[in-house]
């Protein structure tokens, strides 16, 4: 998971240091959008990444990838809304306080209609994958990942707009074939 986070960080931060837009206000009303905000950074950590990048800015980053050696990594942006990753080191009882603010966002996510598709638990480390699916219109409206790695690192990422996770491995973001086939069978329910 940490390859993962780093490798949404990095693109976040080169685009950051090229243009300098806002989050849109308006982002948290979208159905796939998860606050991150109500995960606590612990105050000890060493190292925290968060990264927030909006509309504006994936709109700019969809143009500026348009020609032609990078025309393929737009055309996987102009579907993306938003991009936000929280990601810090955690010793163990950092592990043992997150543990009950993770169930209550699965609880949250349950309530509002995103489908688990990929849940792995193993002793006390766990990674969860959800997908905000609109049947009406036939597409994602998000995705969200949380991972926690006891005593070493916890992740959290929201990508809001149409997210296609075949595109997200071919951006680097590894997929495990049973997520999209998750995904799959979401969608026909």
């Amino acid at each position: 998971m940490k390859r993962k986070s780093n490798f949404l960080a990095g693109l976040a931060m080169a685009m950051l240091a090229v243009t300098g837009f806002a989050q849109d206000p308006n982002i948290i009303n979208h159905p796939g959008f998860v606050n991150l905000d109500e995960i606590p950074v612990p105050p000890d950590a060493a190292e925290v990444t968060e990264v927030d990048i909006g509309p504006e800015l994936l709109g700019g980053m969809a143009s500026m990838f348009s020609g032609e050696k990078h025309a393929e990594i737009g055309k996987e942006l102009e579907g993306f809304l938003s991009i936000r990753v929280k990601t810090f080191n955690i010793d163990s009882m950092m592990t043992l306080k997150l543990r009950p603010v993770m169930e209550k966002m699965e609880q949250k996510l349950n309530r509002e209609n995103w489908k688990n598709i990929v849940r792995v638990r193993k002793g006390r480390e766990m990674t969860n994958v959800s997908v905000k699916y609109d049947k009406r219109h036939k597409r994602p409206m998000g995705l969200f990942i949380m991972s926690v790695e006891p005593g070493s690192e916890a992740s959290f990422v929201n990508i809001v707009g149409s997210v296609d996770l075949g595109k997200l491995s071919q951006m680097g973001i590894d997929m495990n074939p049973n997520t999209l086939d998750s995904l799959k069978d979401a969608m026909e329910q």
